[in-house]
């Protein structure tokens, strides 16, 4: 009994403490402005706190979004063809969200297992994933069977599994300009995946295991990030890496723009990186209770999707109830 009252004088001490004015943490979310939709140059935010929020570069200023929160998705954040916004939520389904009715259809569940998931060029979706532990030393490879790389097939609305090597444990993937699918696998390293075949390029590799990629420069090479070097620069024709900026930790959440920049959250700052002289420049402060659990940047080039009319259905419902709200108006006159 004395040690749950010290536990609860300790939780209200700790309690009174963040709510105080003169303390540096915010007593709960961030009481931000509200914005309508999403802009071109947008960085757009699913926040564990604040829900959907987004960056304005022009202003410098986080804004809120009246979006239904979408709990538990993790799973990364991307484009459909026509501008719409992807995601995942705590019931394992892939979302799409109207950016500007910021309506949540979804659109089929996630395979058990999916750590991310990528739109290729014709608009289907790659799901991959680990299912087991894998080890490698040296020419020695353990484990790394039977893991998660599928394609859904959103017209057949099916999901089938895509070829890939015995030994395979995919890290993120990235989809090139022209479609090239590239992962960073465990054993391999950063190479790129034949969708039809399962074969893989075989580019020497340092660091296995300890980079990820972020996406891809305008001119083809890959953006990688290592939490010892911070992020770099790949030409897998050539096989050269340079690091175009240093460590930046604790890296929580990153997303490259149109131009090769990056704009990334370390600790609770964000961060914008240039991705030709690696000069960092602080857009954001650290700020309490800003905790992004995915990220992205809206292109230069985007519009939204038209807003759906009406069914018919909704028509007449809506018709209906202004004629039983009008009765009942005159009845009570």
């Amino acid at each position: 009994m004395k040690r749950a009252k010290l536990l609860l004088c300790c939780a209200l001490a700790i309690c009174k403490l963040a709510s105080s004015p003169d303390c540096g943490i915010a007593a709960g979310p961030l009481n931000l402005p509200s914005a309508t939709g999403l802009s071109p140059g947008d960085v757009l935010f699913n926040d564990f706190f604040n829900g959907w929020i987004k960056f304005e570069p022009s202003s410098n200023q986080l804004f809120s979004l009246p979006w239904a929160r979408q709990f538990g998705g993790n799973n990364g954040l991307e484009l459909d063809r026509d501008g719409a916004i992807l995601t995942t939520d705590i019931r394992n389904s892939v979302l799409r969200i109207h950016p500007v009715t910021g309506a949540a259809t979804p659109i089929t569940p996630i395979p058990s297992s999916t750590t991310g998931f990528e739109v290729l060029l014709d608009g289907d979706f790659l799901f991959y994933g680990a299912t087991g532990s894998a080890s490698r030393n040296g020419d020695i490879w353990t484990g790394g069977r039977n893991n998660l790389f599928v394609r859904y097939d959103r017209d057949a609305q099916t999901i089938s599994p895509l070829p890939k090597p015995e030994q395979f444990v995919p890290g993120n993937v990235v989809i090139g300009h022209g479609g090239e699918v590239y992962v960073d696998e465990f054993f391999r390293g950063v190479q790129r995946i034949d969708l039809m075949t399962g074969e893989m390029t075989n580019n020497p590799q340092t660091n296995l295991g300890f980079r990820e990629l972020l996406g891809v420069f305008p001119n083809g090479d890959l953006a990688v990030y290592s939490v010892f070097d911070g992020i770099g620069r790949l030409n897998l024709a050539t096989g050269s890496q340079t690091w175009v900026s240093d460590r930046l930790f604790p890296l929580r959440e990153a997303a490259m723009d149109e131009d090769g920049n990056f704009w990334a959250v370390v600790q609770s700052s964000l961060l914008l990186v240039n991705g030709e002289t690696g000069e960092v420049s602080e857009r954001l402060p650290n700020t309490s209770f800003f905790s992004p659990r995915s990220m992205l940047v809206i292109p230069s080039d985007w519009t939204p999707p038209p807003v759906p009319e009406p069914s018919t259905t909704a028509l007449v419902l809506f018709a209906i109830v202004g004629v039983g709200l009008s009765n009942s108006r005159s009845r009570m006159c």
